[in-house]
């Protein structure tokens, strides 16, 4: 197979963007978006829950070391190196504004990425919206400007290379070094991990460095399970998987996933016994929507939205919390936010791709609920922390929500 050809061809007309504008235009959106929705935390910096004990704390302790220090059973490249990077030359108090502009500027790059991506295959209005999802999705804000969840913008981001690396090898050293410092970012590499198998199997054919970024990725996948094998675990269970075979999913699925993810709290309640009509006539949506597209594009839109559900599934799980379900605006919101990008990208090819008018203007009203959702309520709160100088010249750091999550550094 040509090195200069893609893999995947169909009847759609190649869209490449080379120019440095557009990516930078989206960059710019992303960091105004941020601003909108978290004004407080730019000018007041923040600190949130693992940023003090595990990042900044093991930064001093254990300095260029920490690196290979697990925590919840898998490393975090990024937010190590920043975090190593400030302890060696920056004020502690600094730290708070530090962590929030990085976070800030690397969601930006992210969007940027992004763009360059979707726009190899998109009009560019559909590529800017495609990029700008990670920080237009409705979310608690529990993901966005700090070092600890700065895992779960990385990984759409992560699922879109090699998405890329598939649809148009190439000899590239940037792309396999960037999988190689996402995939060693969070546990995202792994559950990932059998797009890179497929991947291989779809590249048998290919020169060996046009299958490199995949070799990549399962190398870094061996290393993270590494992590999870050898590391004790941060967060014991408190339910056993068995347990969750008796929680009620359609109640879980339908009202506080699909429904929850479009429409307001106070509209939903007023629908009464139409509500779960409603909830499964979306969802008939999203499960006909590969047949709305040609080529390629129906096994890619299959593909995003089981990955989609399979994330859902394990966040609910993942939080360990029986009595509850898990909602973007409250408990366990993080565990909805990949599979709302992963949703808000389907919309987004369905509009740009199908040749069904109806479903463009479904997917179009859709996506525009679910991001109208998000901004219903645009600014994510702000939770104080605290950076307390001792009389011995330690330094407490406290981040919020508070608790537990305190670190006594030496600098």
């Amino acid at each position: 197979m040509s090195a200069s050809r893609p893999l995947f061809r169909d009847a759609d007309k190649q869209l490449p963007d080379r120019s440095f504008i557009r990516p930078l235009i989206v960059a710019l959106a992303a960091l105004v978006i941020l601003h909108i929705r978290m004004p407080e935390r730019f000018t007041k910096g923040f600190l949130w829950a693992e940023d003090a004990p595990i990042f900044i704390g093991e930064a001093y302790a254990n300095g260029f070391k920490s690196f290979a220090i697990p925590y919840a059973g898998y490393l975090h490249f990024i937010p190590r190196t920043f975090a190593y990077l400030y302890s060696l030359s920056a004020p502690i108090k600094d730290f708070p504004y530090l962590f929030v502009w990085t976070t800030a500027i690397l969601s930006a790059l992210i969007c940027a990425g992004l763009y360059r991506i979707a726009s190899r295959d998109m009009h560019w209005a559909f590529a800017a919206l495609f990029a700008l999802t990670p920080v237009l999705v409705p979310s608690s804000g529990e993901v966005w400007l700090n070092l600890t969840n700065i895992q779960w913008i990385a990984a759409p981001f992560l699922l879109a290379l090699l998405w890329d690396c598939v649809a148009h090898p190439g000899p590239d050293i940037g792309r396999p070094a960037l999988i190689a410092v996402l995939s060693l970012t969070g546990p995202f590499s792994v559950t990932f991990a059998p797009v890179s198998v497929f991947a291989l199997y779809l590249l048998r054919a290919e020169p060996r460095r046009f299958s490199s970024p995949f070799f990549v990725s399962l190398a870094c996948v061996c290393a993270q399970l590494l992590m999870m094998r050898i590391g004790a675990p941060n967060h014991p269970r408190q339910h056993s998987a068995a347990e969750y075979l008796h929680l009620p999913w359609g109640e879980a699925f339908f009202r506080y996933f699909v429904i929850d993810s479009t429409l307001r709290e106070k509209i939903a309640n007023q629908l009464g016994g139409s509500l779960y009509l409603i909830a499964i006539a979306v969802f008939g949506f999203f499960a006909a929507s590969p047949f709305f597209m040609r080529g390629r594009w129906r096994a890619i839109i299959a593909l995003v939205l089981g990955i989609a559900l399979g994330l859902w599934i394990v966040g609910v799980v993942r939080a360990d919390d029986t009595s509850q379900f898990v909602r973007w605006a409250g408990f366990g919101g993080r565990f909805t936010f990949v599979p709302l990008i992963l949703i808000c990208w389907t919309l987004l090819c369905i509009m740009s791709k199908s040749s069904i008018r109806t479903a463009r203007a479904l997917a179009v009203v859709l996506f525009a609920l679910i991001i109208a959702r998000g901004f219903h309520n645009d600014s994510a709160p702000w939770m104080p922390y605290s950076i307390t100088t001792q009389s011995d010249g330690t330094v407490n750091v406290l981040a919020a929500p508070g608790g537990g999550f305190q670190t006594t550094v030496h600098p």
